[in-house]
């Protein structure tokens, strides 16, 4: 009798212990993003400091938004190693005024040795900064202003 209960115990215990667990690990959907931030992050931006004459960005994505094309106006030495003008990002997802990315062919790691996540927030119409997920909350990239506004 005892063994019974005991045996009855224990399962009860570890069938709560089971759905405690299936509890914790279900996700949350993520929250749906600014109709318009695709349109909003596309266009032509230059770094506060520089001008959009000689020194602008053009941001520009793909039909099913899966692809960010970031194109200079310079050429620079890229974080893949190569001097170009062209850098191409797949977009993981898009969140309020938040697109999370990775750059296609970045040879750079976190100290974790995980790929680099970058995350480009719209501050507002006219300003954005990127941040890397590896970065404090409070640290980003100067800001990137919009040109012709």
């Amino acid at each position: 009798m005892r063994c019974g209960l005991l045996a009855l115990l224990i399962g009860f215990t570890l069938s709560l212990l089971s759905t405690a667990g299936d509890a914790q690990t279900q996700s949350v959907p993520n929250p749906p993003p600014n109709p318009g931030l695709f349109d909003a992050v596309s266009g032509r931006w230059a770094w506060e400091g520089t001008n959009c004459s000689d020194n602008a960005h053009t941001l520009s994505f793909s039909d099913d938004h899966t692809r960010m094309t970031y194109t200079s106006a310079k050429t620079y030495h890229s974080a893949t190693g190569e001097d170009t003008n062209v850098s191409r990002y797949n977009v993981l997802y898009a969140e309020k005024n938040r697109l999370t990315m990775y750059l296609e062919d970045e040879t750079r790691r976190t100290q974790a040795g995980d790929r680099i996540v970058w995350v480009l927030i719209l501050q507002d119409p006219k300003t954005y900064v990127w941040r890397r997920t590896d970065w404090g909350a409070d640290q980003s990239t100067k800001k990137i202003l919009r040109c012709g506004s």
